[in-house]
């Protein structure tokens, strides 16, 4: 934990990442106590109120990379989708979160956000996409 810390002392606009935690972990309690419909309800009207940042997709992705592989909050990946989408949606208009399934290694399931067709989670490339939320 404390090498989390060192790394968010690091970061270049703290700001900006202390916002994706604190969201992240709302998120993660609203799916605890409500639906998935309500807590998406509630992610874009908080999205409304966020800061228009200047990023570019290609740092969002790098930036995705580096907050998952530091923060444990992100091992969820529906979490991490609906933060994500939360904090950038008016930064990028056109982000939506994916919802896929892979049933090759028996059932799979994954969620990801995209930018007018651009994927920022590589993983997700074995799941075939069944819910779109624009």
């Amino acid at each position: 934990m404390f090498n989390s810390f060192k790394i968010l002392m690091k970061f270049p606009n703290r700001g900006m990442l202390l916002q994706i935690l604190l969201v992240a972990m709302l998120v993660k309690l609203l799916l605890l106590v409500i639906s998935y419909q309500r807590t998406v309800k509630i992610c874009r009207f908080l999205s409304h109120a966020n800061l228009r940042y200047q990023l570019t997709f290609l740092e969002l992705q790098e930036l995705s990379y580096r907050i998952a592989a530091t923060f444990a909050i992100f091992n969820h990946c529906l979490v991490w989708s609906l933060a994500l989408f939360t904090v950038f949606k008016i930064t990028f208009p056109e982000l939506a979160i994916k919802i896929g399934v892979n049933q090759e290694a028996g059932f799979q399931a994954h969620a990801w956000i995209e930018n007018q067709g651009q994927i920022i989670d590589l993983s997700q490339s074995n799941f075939q996409e069944i819910y779109c939320e624009n």
